[in-house]
């Protein structure tokens, strides 16, 4: 067997006169010594035409200073840098030559691909208005009604269609260093003349990364049902007859409804969906989140959910500093408060380890989100689409429906959202970002102690959306995909947003409130004194009719339907006009 670093040094032609007789006597009677030296000989030509420049030297040099440790990093450059200049060099010669002092101790061979992974070519853009590229398969470039079949480097014109057949796929790339990448049974028209940035998905997935585009005219593409405008980000875009969704990776997309009115901006992170006949639809795209027991202390996470120390479960503590509630809209002394039953806002429903397996599925694509136990009394055959959520036998996991109905052995869904119930209680989709099983009063607790954040909704007015994320947004609430005419609807003033803690101070006497001592109202004002309530959502206003005024915020419970609201919300009107903001919450 040759030592691995004979061979390289036989490539390499540095051996000595006699070392090298010998060992060419040996690969005379030796095939496998010949096979060896014939495959270094090769990777030797490769490295050589994929490295030839000094740029692409530059960056092998780089990549090997980046995973190299213990040497002194100019001492290390200098001699990288005398061996690429000698005539007779070898990239696998001086590969191997470092590989003792290499993290981990790499192979030259690792090395290279680990240099190729980091530092990738730069592609060269096309020297006309597009070209195709990795084509795989069958793709037709349709051209003045011709059919033309494409390959790598098929120049493309403004005007012509792409058709990428079963099993295929194919690459657009722009002048101006945009890429759309097209799946099988895709079919993408582009625009002709002043319109060439104005594309036309018909049909299919395509994923972009789009170049930076001048601001007045960004890079359009129409679907059947929306339209997407582009400055500058990397997305995917998936085109049915039933539906059209946008999943950004960075930067941000407007996307507009064709047929209804309704517009929404999406960044990095989030995703829209448009349907027939409904508004966008829009949030944050799952986390890919670590499974985790937490520290649930003995409590049910289907009636008290998430980890001990979730921003849910957090009391206020003693140091904690409070402001007026300052909002133009928002009247807490005249409007007062209520509270609303959870079965009308999102009913959930808890499964049983008996309950029969049915697939949550969407509605416009042929998608499962997951296969679960669902009680017999979630969601009616063919009834009304709804929004609910329901839960897994092991009380870990939340499905929070949007549009949701079941039909036969499954349900259909517009979005399904999974949350952790022994996780940090952030990420829904609320308009907020956070979860629709979290602030809810559970029946009990009323009569037996609140002892977790509670959930608010207030007047969409009342909310500033200009806050300093940019957005109606605070901590725990997260950026949020709105509909810009729902912006529109907000403040541009005031320290309320989504994420806005309310509390009553620590020093106010709840005895003081005019509800007496003890019952529902009682432990909600108590509840709201220990842990306060996040503002997770808003509800349109309109004039008020008669003697009735329109509650500016709202509670969401679980309560039997013997309760008397009436008298209920009239407690709770006296209770929320003494709700502060927390501005620190320090024990």
């Amino acid at each position: 067997m040759i030592a691995h670093d004979r061979l390289i040094a036989y490539v390499s032609g540095t051996l000595a006169t006699e070392e090298r007789a010998r060992l060419e006597e040996q690969f005379a009677g030796d095939e496998a010594a010949l096979c060896s030296v014939l495959d270094q000989e090769r990777m030797d030509a490769a490295l050589r035409a994929m490295l030839g420049g000094a740029a692409e030297r530059e960056q092998v040099k780089q990549a090997i200073l980046e995973v190299v440790s213990g040497t002194n990093h100019q001492d290390i450059k200098s001699s990288v840098m005398h061996e690429i200049a000698a005539p007779r060099f070898s990239f696998l010669q001086w590969l191997a030559g470092w590989r003792g002092v290499l993290a981990g101790g790499l192979t030259a061979a690792a090395c290279a691909v680990l240099a190729f992974v980091l530092w990738p070519h730069a592609e060269t853009a096309p020297t006309g208005f597009a070209q195709l590229g990795d084509v795989r398969s069958i793709v037709i470039v349709v051209r003045d009604g011709n059919e033309l079949a494409a390959r790598d480097g098929t120049a493309l014109q403004p005007g012509d269609a792409i058709r990428v057949g079963d099993g295929a796929s194919a690459t657009v790339r722009f002048a101006d260093r945009t890429r759309l990448a097209l799946a099988a049974r895709t079919e993408l028209q582009l625009g002709s003349g002043d319109g060439a940035h104005q594309l036309q998905l018909l049909v299919g997935r395509l994923a972009a990364r789009v170049a930076k585009q001048p601001a007045d005219r960004p890079l359009t593409i129409r679907t059947s049902l929306a339209t997407t405008r582009v400055v500058g980000t990397e997305f995917t875009l998936d085109a049915a007859p039933s539906a059209t969704r946008i999943e950004v990776s960075e930067g941000l997309v407007k996307m507009a409804h064709s047929g209804v009115d309704s517009t929404v901006e999406v960044a990095g992170g989030e995703f829209a969906l448009a349907v027939p006949q409904s508004e966008l639809v829009a949030g944050l795209l799952p986390a890919k989140q670590a499974t985790t027991t937490g520290d649930m202390g003995g409590r049910d996470p289907a009636m008290w959910p998430f980890a001990s120390d979730s921003p849910w479960n957090r009391p206020i503590g003693s140091g904690a500093t409070y402001a007026d509630v300052l909002s133009p809209a928002l009247n807490l002394a005249g409007n007062g408060g209520c509270v609303r039953p959870a079965a009308h806002f999102r009913p959930f429903f808890v499964a049983k380890p008996g309950d029969p397996q049915q697939r949550i599925v969407s509605r416009y694509q042929d998608e499962v989100f997951v296969t679960t136990p669902v009680p017999a009394e979630a969601l009616r055959d063919g009834g009304d689409w709804v929004n609910c959520t329901l839960i897994d036998p092991t009380r870990a996991m939340a499905y929070e429906l949007t549009g949701a109905r079941r039909q036969g052995d499954r349900i259909e869904t517009m979005l399904c959202t999974p949350i952790q119930l022994r996780g940090s209680g952030v990420g829904g989709n609320l308009f907020s970002g956070l979860p629709a099983v979290a602030g809810i009063i559970r029946a009990g607790e009323l009569k037996h102690g609140i002892r977790h954040a509670l959930c608010v909704s207030v007047l969409h007015a009342g909310l500033n959306r200009r806050g300093s994320s940019g957005g109606p947004f605070v901590w725990p609430a997260r950026h949020m995909p709105i509909e810009e005419k729902k912006l529109t609807q907000m403040g541009n003033a005031g320290n309320v947003h989504y994420g806005t803690l309310l509390a009553l101070p620590r020093d106010l006497d709840l005895a003081t409130l005019g509800i007496g001592s003890s019952g529902r109202a009682f432990e909600i004002a108590r509840a709201l004194q220990s842990h306060g309530a996040y503002v997770t959502h808003s509800m349109p206003g309109g004039p008020a009719t008669g003697d009735w005024k329109l509650p500016h915020v709202q509670f969401i419970a679980d309560l039997p339907g013997e309760t008397d609201w009436q008298k209920l919300d009239a407690d709770v009107s006296r209770i929320v006009r003494h709700l502060k903001i927390v501005t620190s919450n320090t024990r």
